[in-house]
């Protein structure tokens, strides 16, 4: 039933978005500060549909966590709070270091 209630939550977001349960993965390769500003609207539009439908995201585990050497750093927010920026990350039992050879910037978003 809430992956039918939360089946919008990609609307008009132009990141690559991933789901699984409460988990929310916005995806994005940001190589110049217009990716970055994109990252940014769609982080913004993820806000915006929380805010409509009372699923506020849960700020203590977001996180931004770029990929690559090539990754172009930017500081990203929700509803006013920086994100805070990690070097590595687990996720499903695999942990991911920031010095992969891709350059997409990963931020987890939980709803709840």
């Amino acid at each position: 039933m809430f992956l039918i209630f939360i089946n919008d939550l990609e609307d008009n977001i132009v990141s690559v978005i991933f789901k699984f349960a409460d988990d929310t993965k916005i995806i994005r390769k940001v190589t110049n500060a217009t990716d970055g500003l994109q990252l940014q609207q769609d982080l913004d539009m993820l806000c915006g549909w929380s805010h409509k439908w009372h699923m506020d995201f849960n700020f203590a585990k977001v996180q931004d966590h770029a990929h690559g050497n090539g990754s172009t750093e930017y500081d990203y927010s929700m509803r006013g709070r920086q994100l805070d920026v990690v070097t590595t990350e687990k996720d499903l039992g695999v942990l991911m270091s920031s010095n992969l050879k891709v350059a997409d910037t990963v931020m987890r978003l939980t709803v709840g």
